[in-house]
C-alpha cells in the first residue's frame, strides 16, 4: 500500500471539501489538530512496510511464528530493578531480563491495543469540535450569506452589513444558547483530556503520568533510554506452555525483540506533551471565558483589539447592548469577514442601538474611501514588485 493511500483517510480532515464559516475557537483548533496527529500515529503503528514486524521471538522448541504470535497476544515480561544503571550487570542479559528473580516483574500486554487506543483518543479529541459544529448547525453561515467575501464590490459596505446589523440590533440574545453550549464543549475538551491521562496511566501500568516529567528530569544522557524502556521495552522475555511427546505440559521460553516499541516510545512521549499542553491551554481558555462572562469590561477590551479605528463610545454602546452570547457572535463574525466590513457593522449597529436608522453619510463615505485606498496601495506595491527587479515603496500622502 502506498503512502498516499495509507494517509488518504486524513486528507479530508486536513482540507474539508465543504467550505463553511469558521466557528472554531482556539481551544477547538488545538484539540482538533491533536486528534489528527494521534490518528496519524495510529496509522503508523499498523504500517509494517515502515517498521517491520511488531515482534520477533526466538524460542527453543516451538515454531517461531507460533511463539511470536502467542507472545504478542498474551504479553511479555520484563524485570524492573530498584535503580537505573548505565551498564548491564553480569546477571542481566539485557535491561529487564535477568537470571535472578529479585526485581519487580512487569507484564506488558498492551501492544496489540496501541493502534486502537490512539484511534480512540483521536476520536475523543475530535468529538467536541464535531459536537459544537452539529449544535451550531450553520447558523453563522446563514447570517453571513449576503456578505461579500470581497469588500471591494459595487455594493457599498453599509449595504453589505445592513441586514446583519438590523438583525443584531433587534435580537441581541439570539446566540446566547449557542454560546453556552460552545462553552460546555470547550469545558468538555478539558475534562476529556484529563480523563485520557488517567485512562492511559491505567493501561500502561501506572507509568504514564510521570513519563514526560521523568524524561525531562534525568541527570545523565543514558537515562533517557532507561526511562522510556521501562514503559516500552525493546527486549523482553516470554513463556509458553505446550504438550510434549510424553503427554505432559512443557514450558518453552525465549527472548522477544519488540520492533513496534521503537515507534511507541516516541509516540506516547509526544502524546504526553501534547495532552499536557492541551490541558494547560484549555484551562486558560475556559478561565478567560469565565472572565468574559462575568466582566463586561473584558469584552470591551477584546472588541477594541478587533476594531482599533472605531471610537470608544461606539464600542461601549455595542458592548452594553448584549451579554457574552452577543460578544461570542461578534467574535465569530469578525473571523469570517474583512476588517473594514466588521468595523462598518459595529458602526451601523451602534447607530441602530442609539435609535438612528441610518449612519451619517460622511462616516460611510470615509470608511469606503479608507478601504479603497488600502486595497489600491497593496495592489500598486505588488505590481511594482512584479515588474521591477528592485523593491520600491509607494510614498504615503499626508492627509491634509
Amino acid at each position: 500500500m502506498s503512502v498516499l493511500a495509507l494517509f488518504g483517510a486524513v486528507k479530508n480532515l486536513l482540507s474539508p471539501k465543504c467550505k463553511s464559516a469558521d466557528i472554531s475557537t482556539s481551544a477547538f483548533k488545538v484539540s482538533r489538530w491533536t486528534g489528527i496527529v494521534l490518528l496519524i500515529f495510529s496509522i503508523l503503528t499498523t504500517s509494517k512496510q515502515f517498521f517491520g514486524e511488531p515482534i520477533l521471538c526466538n524460542p527453543t522448541k516451538i515454531p517461531t511464528n507460533m511463539f511470536s504470535a502467542y507472545c504478542f497476544m498474551t504479553g511479555t515480561i520484563t524485570q524492573v530493578d530498584g535503580e537505573r544503571l548505565e551498564e548491564v550487570p553480569d546477571t542481566h542479559a539485557h535491561h529487564g531480563i535477568s537470571s535472578l528473580q529479585n526485581g519487580k516483574m512487569i507484564r506488558h500486554d498492551y501492544y496489540q491495543w496501541v493502534p486502537f487506543i490512539l484511534f480512540f483518543q483521536a476520536i475523543l479529541f475530535y468529538a467536541p469540535y464535531r459536537a459544537w459544529k452539529m449544535i451550531e448547525g450553520g447558523k453563522l453561515d446563514k447570517l453571513l450569506a449576503k456578505v461579500s467575501s470581497d469588500p471591494l464590490t459595487e455594493t457599498p459596505l453599509s449595504e453589505q452589513v445592513q441586514g446583519i446589523s438590523k438583525f443584531l440590533a433587534a435580537k441581541p440574545c439570539w446566540y446566547n444558547c449557542f454560546a453556552r453550549k460552545m462553552f460546555i464543549c470547550e469545558l468538555g475538551i478539558l475534562l476529556l483530556s484529563v480523563l485520557q491521562m488517567y485512562f492511559l496511566d491505567i493501561i500502561l501500568g501506572e507509568r504514564f503520568f510521570g513519563l514526560g516529567h521523568d524524561f525531562m528530569s534525568v541527570t545523565y544522557p543514558w537515562e533517557y533510554v532507561r526511562v522510556v524502556e521501562e514503559v516500552f521495552p525493546l527486549v523482553t522475555n516470554c513463556r509458553m506452555n505446550y504438550v510434549g511427546s510424553s503427554g505432559s505440559a512443557i514450558q518453552d521460553s525465549g527472548i522477544c525483540i519488540l520492533n513496534v516499541n521503537i515507534l511507541n516510545q516516541k509516540i506516547f512521549l509526544i502524546s504526553w506533551y501534547l495532552q499536557i499542553f492541551l490541558i494547560a491551554f484549555t484551562t486558560v481558555k475556559v478561565l478567560l471565558d469565565i472572565v468574559l462572562i462575568l466582566v463586561p469590561g473584558a469584552r470591551y477590551i477584546m472588541l477594541r483589539s478587533q476594531a482599533k479605528s472605531l471610537q470608544s463610545h461606539v464600542l461601549s454602546r455595542v458592548n452594553c447592548h448584549g451579554n457574552f452570547g452577543f460578544y461570542t457572535l461578534l467574535t465569530l463574525i469578525a473571523k469570517n469577514v474583512d476588517g473594514a466590513q466588521f468595523e462598518a457593522l459595529l458602526l451601523i449597529l451602534s447607530d441602530k442601538i442609539a435609535g438612528r436608522n441610518d449612519m451619517h453619510p460622511s462616516s460611510i463615505l470615509n470608511m469606503q474611501l479608507n478601504t479603497t485606498k488600502q486595497f489600491e496601495d497593496n495592489f500598486i506595491v505588488k505590481e511594482k514588485q512584479a515588474n521591477s527587479p528592485f523593491i520600491t515603496r509607494r510614498p504615503r500622502l499626508m492627509s491634509g
